[in-house]
């Protein structure tokens, strides 16, 4: 899912961690049922499905490889859940959909807030709240940063 996906408006309301956090819970309880299909189906004992949330999973981006399988992240859309294969993960035949940053601003919110409802925050954060959104252009930022840091 695209991090833009969801509104200004929406992140002023909802931290963007509550956010992610939620709608992995909501999504995979959604799923589980079918995940456990797949993991039959290819005979896939061992399969785990996490909502791991630290700074080395924060920032897993598209073909980025695992640390310790053989395996590759890649993205797929929503309509080919049921066609997904584990073998899509591989690194020598990955199948990924380069459209996955095919976004519309705040096309998530409703899911967001849903899954909000049901699941709730995030339970460990330890960040304030509410998460307050700051339009700065890159300049201010660099200024500010260097203000800091001189």
């Amino acid at each position: 899912m695209h991090h833009k996906a969801f509104s200004v408006e929406l992140l002023q309301r909802i931290n963007p961690l509550d956010a992610s956090y939620a709608i992995v819970e909501y999504v995979n309880s959604k799923l589980r049922r079918r995940y456990m299909e797949i993991a039959e189906g290819y005979k896939a004992g061992k399969l785990s499905i996490e909502n791991e949330m630290d700074l080395q999973r924060v920032f897993t981006c598209p073909l980025g490889l695992h640390r310790s399988l053989n395996l590759v992240a890649v993205c797929f859309l929503p309509d080919e859940i049921n066609d997904f294969n584990p073998e899509w993960a591989s690194v020598q035949h990955y199948r990924h959909a380069r459209e996955w940053d095919r976004f519309k601003i705040g096309e998530a919110d409703g899911l967001a807030e849903k899954a909000y409802q049901v699941v709730g925050a995030y339970p460990l954060r330890k960040i304030p709240r509410p998460f307050k959104w700051e339009e700065k252009s890159t300049a201010e930022l660099i200024a500010k940063w260097l203000k800091k840091e001189g």
